[in-house]
């Protein structure tokens, strides 16, 4: 069931360029080792999360070249992604 929330919650995001970003306005960033992550994240911190974020941008996407660079979670990879809501002052 917690699978298929977060794929749900992936769905209804819709991933946008940096330049297309600058016509939104910032929610939050989050730091993750999956896109999936870093929505649990912004579920997690912010109550209106899933009725704001609309749009994101993976702006880091790092994997450690040799692999032995882990993080917490056992990952090789991570990455920064920004989350976007509608502008209501455009």
């Amino acid at each position: 069931m917690k699978q298929k929330r977060q794929h749900e919650e992936l769905q209804e995001l819709e991933q946008i360029t940096p330049e297309q970003a600058k016509n939104y306005k910032l929610l939050g960033t989050a730091f993750g080792d999956s896109i999936h992550q870093c929505i649990f994240e912004g579920l997690m911190h912010r109550m209106d999360f899933r009725i704001k974020a609309k749009y994101f941008v993976v702006r880091v996407l790092m994997a450690s070249e040799d692999g032995k660079q882990k993080l917490p979670t056992g990952s090789t990879k991570f990455m920064v992604v920004d989350f976007y809501e509608e502008d209501e002052n455009p």
